[in-house]
Formats: C-alpha cells, sequence, structure tokens
C-alpha cells in the first residue's frame, strides 16, 4: 500500500497530467476553425489543421511576393479557405464551390459545378495571381472500397480523370496570364495526370484529412518552392 505522502504526490500528478490535458484540447479548439460538417456524397473531406494551416501560410507567402492586388481562387476547398481568411484576414479570395451552405461566405463564394468549367462570372476570367485547386476525387468517397465492384472502380477512376480535365479548363479561365501560381491537391494516382494536363510537381508535403483517409494525397504545384511545402520532390 502506498504511504500518505506518496498517494498524495501520484494524487498531484494525475492532476497536473488532467490539466494539460485540458490546456491543450482548448487552445486545439480554439485554432481549429469551424466548418459545416462533411458531406462524404459530394466528396467532401476537409483537411486536417496542420494541412490547412500549411498551405494557407504557403499561400500567404505567394502574396507577399505577388502583386498588391493578389487575388485567390479556392477551387473546391473550402476547409483552405477558412483557414486562409483566419491566418491572412486581408487577402482576397473567392471560394468556388458546389455546395451551397457556403454562401453564407457571401461575395467571397461562387457557385461552381466542374461539369461546367466556365460557367463563371466574367468579372473572375484571368484576374487570380493564386489558384488552389481539390477537384473532388470521386474513389475516395468510398471508405470500404471492397464493396465495390472493379468495374464500378474503373468508372469512378475516370469520372475522376475527367473532373481534373474539367478542373485544368477552370484554373486557366482564372490564372492571370504570365505568372500566376498554381496548387493542386489530390490523389497519389493523379500524378501523371497533373504532370500531363497542368506541367506540375509534386511536393515533399503530404496532406492529410481530419478523416483519416487511407489514399495518399499529394500537393503539386507548378511553382518551385524552395524549402517550403517539402520542396519539389526529386525526380528519380
Amino acid at each position: 500500500m502506498l504511504s500518505s505522502q506518496a498517494l498524495a504526490a501520484l494524487q498531484e500528478f494525475f492532476a497536473e497530467q488532467t490539466q494539460a490535458v485540458e490546456t491543450d484540447r482548448t487552445e486545439t479548439e480554439s485554432e481549429t476553425v469551424a466548418l459545416v460538417s462533411e458531406d462524404w456524397r459530394l466528396s467532401q473531406f476537409w483537411y486536417d489543421a496542420e494541412t490547412a494551416e500549411t498551405v494557407a501560410k504557403e499561400v500567404v507567402s505567394l502574396c507577399g511576393g505577388a502583386d498588391s492586388d493578389c487575388r485567390v481562387a479556392c477551387i473546391a476547398c473550402p476547409t483552405l479557405y477558412a483557414y486562409l481568411k483566419k491566418i491572412g484576414p486581408d487577402v482576397s479570395a473567392q471560394l468556388l464551390e458546389f455546395d451551397k451552405r457556403f454562401e453564407q461566405y457571401g461575395t467571397d463564394f461562387t457557385s461552381y459545378d466542374y461539369n461546367l468549367p466556365e460557367d463563371l462570372p466574367l468579372e473572375l476570367k484571368h484576374t487570380f495571381s493564386i489558384i488552389v485547386a481539390d477537384p473532388p476525387y470521386l474513389v475516395l468517397g468510398f471508405h470500404d472500397q471492397e464493396l465495390i465492384e472493379p468495374v464500378q472502380v474503373i468508372w469512378l477512376k475516370d469520372m475522376s480523370k475527367e473532373c481534373l480535365e474539367k478542373v485544368s479548363q477552370t484554373t486557366s479561365f482564372l490564372a492571370r496570364p504570365g505568372n500566376s501560381y498554381l496548387l493542386l491537391l489530390t490523389g497519389e494516382v493523379q500524378r501523371d495526370r497533373a504532370v500531363e494536363l497542368l506541367g506540375l510537381r509534386p511536393c515533399g508535403f503530404r496532406p492529410q484529412h481530419s478523416s483519416k483517409l487511407g489514399n495518399e494525397f499529394r500537393l503539386f504545384t507548378n511553382y518551385d518552392p524552395g524549402m517550403r511545402i517539402g520542396g519539389w520532390e526529386q525526380e528519380n
């Protein structure tokens, strides 16, 4: 049996540990940006806090080196938009999104359907220095792929290919002529298409989702980030 002194010391230790956990939890909750719930039917999977903050800080850094009238387009990545407005509230950002729940962002919201890649307001054409896109990767919408027939998986991957092709048309519509930065977040399996369609290269930083998806996710850019976001991955 523990002595009264040892028991008191043990109780004090547990109290300190509990207080530390509660403090960390409070800080985490205060630093996390509130979002609407994910809708997997729309292939919605929010980034975890580290991913959202890392990409948002990269965008803010790019804005610092861009023109004073730098504008950022967030295509189908509401998590990034929310963190971007927290980290860089003065950054001019536009969210292009299918989900009407994000109309809460007012004039910063533009309704977007990748099936109509250029069906956008003309005032957005060629006006963005930075474009970040996270097109729906439809295979990610299933948590248990063993329940899907192989033919269905092939069809879904074809749909994802088509989606990326159409999103590439949207980026061309939005990008400012000359020097514009493009960041693409998508599955590793889209690597070859990202190179072919948009001339992008993968970075060392590995994005993660709050729902802990098992599919490998990557960040691609059309510019050399140097030491930021893990730098460009070295080619074999």
